[in-house]
């Protein structure tokens, strides 16, 4: 009897002692730490599931499920995820950001699947990184937020899903290239000038691009957007140095978003305008009519910066969230 009960009690211990290691190598990959590859290189904590074996290349080993998310302090490196999930457990709370970049420059993130965080990624004075076919879904506040001073920083083949904000730019200079863009509250917020959009698909966003500088200089408006963005399969026309122009549903069948910059003498008629930030908008826009045409469920239905002596007749704009119509120094209109 003394010996059964001596086998029952290693046994038992046995199986404590594994019980407690698994409950060990768990807590590396699901706990409320925040990550930080540091200044010099290191990874803390240590057990975190990213490896590096030169301070230059860090790759993901496993899933990474903490509150914290990860904060890079070091300039000229590059973050792999090899299609791991960094994620936000709620049961310890929602984590600031799923990557902090700040105060750091050349550092690429790729390959991650970037989950309810209040920031998928936040860049803020960090110049010249690249953020790189990712997942970023399920922000409480924006997918990327490039806040101020971030310069020439590069966001392509993300794809961006289900945050209240799929990619918010408050910076000048900076590129968003080839994105899918759905199911966010807004798609792109472009707060700033000389921002590049190129090759972005926008799907089912409740308004999909919103260019909102409110401002009163009109300059400030001066971004690329070209054609090549495409808001549910439609062409986005952001025009600049126009003039003596016919947009018509004849001539432009499809319009996903229009704005209209430096431009004089347009005639805009019979076209329908929804689901944007603007559902027109004109900056140094001038003697332009706006005929016949219906915009509906857009943030602010007709905004205007810096634009005079234009005509606005026989409209319907209805469902607007905030404004019919704003004007910023615009008058005789």
């Amino acid at each position: 009897m003394i010996l059964v009960n001596f086998k029952f009690a290693l046994i038992l211990t046995f199986l404590l002692l594994l019980g407690l290691t698994f409950n060990l190598r768990a807590s590396t990959a699901d706990s409320n730490e925040v990550v930080y590859i540091r200044a010099d290189g290191s990874i803390d904590p240590p057990s975190t599931n990213i490896s590096s074996t030169d301070n230059i290349t860090y790759m993901f080993t496993d899933n990474i499920y903490n509150s914290g998310g990860i904060i890079v302090q070091k300039s000229g490196i590059v973050v792999n995820g090899n299609g791991s999930v960094l994620s936000s457990k709620h049961e310890y709370g929602r984590g600031n950001y799923g990557f902090g970049l700040i105060n750091v420059n050349n550092v690429t993130i790729k390959n991650t699947d970037i989950r309810d965080f209040g920031y998928g990624i936040n860049i803020d004075n960090s110049g010249d990184n690249v953020i790189l076919g990712n997942n970023i879904t399920g922000s409480l506040f924006d997918g990327v937020w490039i806040s101020s001073s971030s310069w020439n920083n590069s966001l392509y083949g993300n794809r961006v899903e289900g945050n209240s904000y799929g990619i918010s730019i408050f910076s000048p200079c900076n590129l968003v290239c080839g994105n899918w863009i759905s199911d966010n509250w807004i798609g792109i917020r472009v707060v700033a000038p000389n921002i590049n959009l190129t090759k972005n698909l926008l799907n089912s966003n409740n308004y999909q691009l919103s260019v909102d500088q409110e401002s009163s200089d009109w300059m400030d408006y001066i971004d690329f957007i070209d054609s090549s963005n495409l808001i549910d399969g439609k062409p986005v026309y952001y025009l600049m140095n126009e003039k003596d122009l016919l947009i018509t549903l004849a001539a432009y069948p499809d319009i996903g978003y229009l704005g209209l910059v430096n431009c004089t003498n347009i005639t805009i008629e019979n076209l329908t305008l929804r689901s944007n930030g603007q559902g027109l908008l004109f900056a140094n826009t001038n003697n332009s009519r706006v005929i016949h045409n219906n915009i509906e469920n857009n943030y602010d239905n007709i905004a205007l910066s810096s634009s005079f002596g234009n005509t606005f007749s026989e409209n319907n704009l209805t469902d607007d969230r905030f404004f019919s119509a704003s004007f910023f120094s615009s008058s005789n209109n």
